[in-house]
């Protein structure tokens, strides 16, 4: 299939983009919104959005048909921001220069 075929025709500056988005836990919020970002930027402000979104998502406008944190989901939470706290942020870089250097043939 060509990039061409899969290329939605353009619509008139009067037409609205309608998406529906579900993201149930937070990795998938997290990229529920950078993609409403980047579907707003791209349609000049004329795509409307509506589903099931976390925080990040209704940040930049989904309003929730259902409550995420009602749901018994696992996701991948983001990393620790070791930064914030200084204690913890020398203790994280001290475990990493006395890790183990890695075996022949893995990557770190």
């Amino acid at each position: 299939m060509t990039a061409q075929a899969m290329t939605a025709p353009p619509r008139t500056p009067s037409q609205s983009l309608d998406v529906f988005l579900v993201a149930a836990e937070e990795s998938g919020d997290r990229l529920g919104a950078a993609l409403m970002r980047a579907l707003r930027e791209r349609t000049g402000g004329q795509v409307r959005f509506a589903g099931v979104g976390g925080r990040d998502m209704e940040a930049e406008g989904v309003v929730s048909l259902y409550p995420v944190d009602d749901l018994p989901i696992i996701g991948f939470p983001p990393p620790p921001d070791y930064s914030k706290d200084p204690a913890t942020d020398a203790a994280h870089r001290q475990d990493r220069r006395g890790a183990a250097p890695p075996r022949p043939g893995h990557h770190r």
